[in-house]
């Protein structure tokens, strides 16, 4: 049975495997309104167990939080959604 490729959108910078395989990834959010400014974000989500950290303007911090998740998340990922 063919299976699309996965897409994830243009602002993933970085993804992690836990340990079945499942993604950790660190998304970007630019332009994010900021008092009278701009600034860019970062969030992580578990698309396995469906953890996340919400948005940060540190990268440093996302990233880490992802990657030490990745190390010990041990849930599946989610199953494939059934056509009707």
């Amino acid at each position: 049975m063919y299976r699309p490729p996965v897409r994830y959108p243009a602002e993933v910078i970085v993804r992690y495997p836990n340990r079945s395989r499942a993604l950790v990834i660190v998304v970007e959010h630019p332009d994010v309104p900021y008092y009278h400014a701009l600034r860019t974000e970062f969030s992580a989500e578990c698309t396995a167990c469906l953890d996340y950290r919400t948005q940060d303007a540190d990268l440093t911090t996302v990233r880490d939080w992802a990657s030490n998740h990745a190390i010990d998340c041990r849930a599946l990922p989610q199953p494939e959604p059934i056509d009707q």
